[in-house]
């Protein structure tokens, strides 16, 4: 079966063209993660997020280039829970993409796929940061 989310990351990353609108951050869902924890807690994550995305990020993009499928994998699935928690919809798409990727032993579409990881990353925590300021 085919997975639009996938099928429309991967297109993304290979055409350099973007999908049906998705939101980069799930406003809803931000909203109600803000509700529970309130502001500072939030500026808090945001920052750990920042620091602990970005290794996530560079980990994985280092493991596909080095084609270690099986940490890569792993790495794209610890993102993916990352970009969820916070409701970052197209980031946490992109990394399952990614996951899916490795696991099927797909090295081309993993690194086609990381080509275009380190420009969402940075949109999503201008969301992210956007949305505690």
């Amino acid at each position: 079966p085919i997975d639009p989310p996938e099928l429309f990351a991967t297109m993304a990353a290979l055409l350099g063209e973007r999908g049906p609108p998705v939101p980069t951050v799930d406003a809803e869902q931000f909203r109600s993660l803000a509700e529970h924890l309130g502001a500072e807690a939030m500026a808090e994550l945001a920052q750990l997020f920042r620091a602990t995305g970005r290794e996530a990020v560079e980990r994985l993009c280092t493991l596909a280039d080095q084609g270690n499928l099986a940490e890569a994998a792993q790495a794209a699935h610890d993102l993916k829970g990352m970009a969820g928690y916070w409701g970052a919809v197209r980031l946490a798409q992109h990394a399952q993409a990614l996951e899916q990727a490795s696991r099927q032993g797909d090295l081309v579409r993993l690194r086609a796929l990381c080509a275009g990881l380190g420009g969402l990353w940075e949109e999503t925590m201008t969301e992210v940061e956007r949305g505690v300021a």
